[in-house]
């Protein structure tokens, strides 16, 4: 049985080595979303899958984990895939590395995942060294702490409605 679940996704700006291996070793299942292998392996982090229809895989030799190939026309993304495979295997918190502050869709892609798993998962959070982004709702915001990584220097909340009270 897993617990937590890390997903690295194929575009991180910068990267904390220190921070990921943090991360990495207190996750019980890593998926790497399509190009998000090269980071795993660039820095020895070994996955339990990698997922994707692997339009940005940079290096092909393949680890010894499982591999899941998805079509390359498909109506969600290898983000999403990654999230609906840790959640098959019972995951209620999951951590999402990169996919924020690079392509502007893939930004908007993902906080709409937010969205959608808004309520059906314990915690799902995407960060990279600048950034954390959750979605809370009225109810979880009353009872969830958010601890800032040591090096974020701003903290922002911002309504993706016109209702904000509280």
């Amino acid at each position: 049985m897993y617990n937590t679940a890390l997903i690295i996704l194929s575009f991180v700006e910068k990267i904390d080595v220190s921070h990921l291996n943090a991360i990495s070793s207190i996750s019980d299942y890593i998926i790497c979303a399509d190009g998000g292998v090269d980071i795993a392996k660039t820095y020895g982090i070994m996955p339990d899958c990698v997922i994707g229809d692997f339009d940005s895989t940079i290096n092909s030799n393949r680890l010894d984990c499982l591999y899941i190939t998805l079509p390359s026309e498909k109506d969600f993304t290898d983000t999403e895939a990654a999230i609906n495979h840790a959640i098959e295997l019972g995951i209620r918190d999951i951590t999402v590395y990169g996919g924020i502050g690079g392509r502007l869709d893939h930004t908007f892609g993902n906080v709409g995942l937010l969205e959608k798993y808004l309520g059906k998962l314990d915690h799902l959070e995407f960060m990279d060294e600048k950034n954390s982004m959750q979605l809370l709702d009225g109810e979880s915001c009353s009872t969830t702490i958010l601890t800032p990584i040591s090096n974020y220097r701003f903290f922002s909340l911002v309504s993706l409605d016109s209702a904000a009270d509280g």
